[in-house]
């Protein structure tokens, strides 16, 4: 056993680092995918919370904003801390595995935990209640995600099998995604469950352990690569340096701003989506509007495996830069479509709209691990260390204020359009017009403005290959 400078001990038989680090074998590969099953259905919290919170307890809209804003703020701040932490400590097992372990057991307990309130709480003693459980909920989903999202960008170098890898975590995450959109109806059923929150306990318990089991597999069979080349580094960058080093990047925040705008449109506009549906396009039907979405959603899932191909395909020919272009293209036109398709007198019609939207979405956050990957190649050329989870964690911070901003402005702007809850599907013409203006042509400028930013992207296949000829040689030469 070799000793790290911090006193921590390093198991000598880990594999040494790969110069080269090429085809992932499928069995590792569709281990790890598995581990987005997880993310997947731990998402789904943020999908039912104002539905269970709001509509069946009456819990404030704008509380709910603000205390989803508040927990969103406090995760993104451990999320750059926790990943300068993984990216220098190695323990006996690795630097992400023991991360996602203990993320993925905190993310189950949590999440069947959030619906077990207290039957008789009052709306401050539910709001104290969801504060508390996802503040917890969310520390899980930090040391998951950021030692899964690390975990994969190690698993190769190659400009295109870093694509490949993303779609095999795409294609696994679509098993999560079939049954989510129908939660909603499952929890309204009336012949399933008494009330939509018996419904909710029920349903959250058995999404609880499906985390677990779906968790656990990444952390106990899956292969670390650079865990024994960061253990042997006497020194580390300081922490202020290698944000400074990592804010020089061009590229970084050119991709960070671009995902920072999508979180924003995503989180801010998407709530509108049920509101729209359940009172402007069904006049408050809610039993009814939950079969739309949930075939909707279904549908979004299938239009979105879909994407994953066709990215995959233009990503080889064309290079990721002009993928990702394609892809907003696309989704700005899914978003303007909104505005035509979500009509009362033809309901049906929104399901159009996966054909659009689902598809962009999908295709892009399969691109985008891949060119982040790329990018974190140039950081080790400037600093002559992987630091995948800080770059992944900066990533999330910027994103997750973004999110928080954004969910604690849709309540304000719910009630500044003049929208009231009690009011059901009987909810003025102009609130109506701007919910819809808003879920539609405010979604598509944004996406908009994303697009904009990404046009200058230059780390092209030519680009990169130069790039990693100098990374390999460098580590040729320090093995």
């Amino acid at each position: 056993m070799s000793t790290l400078q911090n006193g921590q001990e390093h198991p000598s038989h880990l594999p040494p680092v790969s110069t080269s680090l090429g085809k992932v074998p499928n069995r590792e590969l569709a281990l790890y995918a598995v581990g987005s099953v997880a993310g997947g259905l731990g998402w789904t919290i943020n999908m039912l919370t104002n539905p269970i919170f709001n509509m069946e307890l009456g819990v404030s809209l704008v509380w709910l904003g603000i205390v989803i804003a508040a927990n969103r703020v406090l995760e993104a701040f451990t999320d750059i801390l926790i990943g300068y932490w993984s990216d220098r400590v190695v323990t006996r097992w690795g630097r992400r595995k023991p991360m996602i372990f203990v993320g993925g057991v905190v993310m189950a307990l949590c999440y069947f935990l959030m619906w077990m309130f207290p039957e008789n709480a009052s709306q401050t003693g539910l709001l104290v209640w969801y504060g508390a459980v996802s503040a917890t909920f969310h520390l899980g989903t930090t040391l998951f995600g950021t030692g899964y999202w690390a975990l994969g960008v190690e698993l190769t170098m190659d400009y295109n099998e870093r694509t490949r890898v993303s779609a095999w975590r795409g294609y696994a995450g679509a098993i999560a995604g079939i049954g989510t959109p129908w939660l909603l109806w499952i929890i309204h059923n009336k012949a399933l469950f008494d009330n939509p929150v018996a419904g909710m306990r029920t349903v959250g318990t058995i999404i609880a352990i499906a985390i677990a089991v779906t968790s656990l597999p990444v952390s106990f069979f899956c292969k670390e690569r650079y865990a024994q080349m960061q253990a042997k580094k006497k020194h580390h960058i300081s922490f202020l340096r290698a944000l400074t080093v990592m804010f020089e990047n061009k590229e970084f925040l050119r991709m960070t701003g671009v995902g920072l705008l999508l979180m924003a449109s995503l989180t801010l506009f998407e709530q509108f989506g049920f509101y729209i549906n359940f009172f402007y396009v069904y006049g408050g039907d809610i039993s009814a509007a939950t079969v739309i979405t949930g075939a909707a959603g279904t549908f979004g899932v299938f239009c979105g495996l879909l994407g994953i191909p066709l990215v995959q395909f233009l990503s080889k020919r064309l290079g990721k830069h002009i993928a990702v272009r394609l892809c907003l293209m696309w989704m700005i036109l899914g978003s303007i479509a909104k505005w035509f398709l979500y009509n009362p007198e033809m309901p049906w019609l929104q399901l159009a709209i996966p054909l659009f939207y689902s598809i962009g979405i999908s295709a892009f956050y399969t691109l985008l691990p891949s060119i982040n990957a790329d990018i974190i190649d140039v950081d080790e050329l400037l600093t002559g260390e992987r630091r995948e989870a800080m770059f992944g964690a900066v990533g999330n911070l910027v994103g997750k204020i973004a999110s928080a901003g954004a969910s604690g402005c849709t309540g304000f702007l719910m009630v500044l359009a003049g929208f009231a809850i009690q009011y059901g599907g009987e909810q003025t013409e102009e609130t109506f017009f701007s919910m819809r203006l808003l879920f539609s042509f405010a979604s598509a400028a944004v996406i908009g403005c994303a697009l904009a930013l990404v046009w200058g992207y230059s780390l092209t296949p030519a680009k990169m290959e130069e790039l990693q000829t100098k990374i390999r040689a460098r580590r040729a030469a320090e093995v």
